[in-house]
């Protein structure tokens, strides 16, 4: 019965998720435009088959189910293929997206850099603080020992906040060269 459910729903749903119906406004469109409720019939075809494979059937019921789940494969093979197609469509235009913004790419990659710097550079501030600590711990210390940790926690702190609003300014031109490129192209698509 569940074959036959899925023999029946699998090409629907495949040509749903290929075949383009014209919507009330005269435009193109996909029934189901994401694929899935094809990807949810093919995880039940995969369980049915698990299924099948678990029970114990009689060499009669076994011939029938075998060319039921024959006749079902040339189907499951062809809604993999429309799953398959749709996801080198979302992945043309993700490819797309990246060319129309490949100008902005080197602002974002030096941002993600600086980022990364800063990081680096806030450990380095944790661990000048805990030293300029630490010297009062240590039975002669002085306060030229004290002078040079707190030093190097001052000028760690400023290259922080530097490297930080560096790295804001930089990412903010990246993501504004990128949304009025996407702006633009919208427009032009629309017009």
């Amino acid at each position: 019965a569940a074959a036959q459910a899925l023999e029946q729903e699998l090409p629907e749903a495949t040509q749903g998720t290929t075949a383009k119906d014209e919507g009330e406004d005269g435009e193109a469109r996909v029934k189901f435009q994401d694929g899935t409720e094809l990807a949810a019939l093919l995880r039940d075809h995969t369980s049915l088959e698990a299924c099948v494979q678990a029970c114990r059937l009689g060499p009669e019921d076994q011939t029938r189910v075998r060319e039921r789940m024959a006749t079902l494969r040339a189907h499951v093979a062809a809604g993999w293929r429309a799953l398959r197609s749709l996801r080198d469509q979302d992945l043309g235009k993700a490819v797309r997206l990246v060319w129309l913004t490949r100008r902005y790419l080197p602002f974002i990659a030096v941002s993600s850099l600086l980022s990364a710097a800063t990081g680096v550079l806030r450990s380095a501030e944790l661990y000048y603080r805990s030293q300029s600590l630490e010297v009062f711990r240590r039975p002669a210390w002085t306060w030229l020992a004290f002078r040079r940790q707190v030093w190097a926690l001052v000028l760690t702190k400023a290259v922080v906040v530097l490297t930080s609003i560096v790295r804001e300014r930089i990412h903010d031109a990246g993501e504004r060269g990128i949304a009025n490129t996407l702006r633009v192209e919208m427009y032009r698509t629309l017009l």
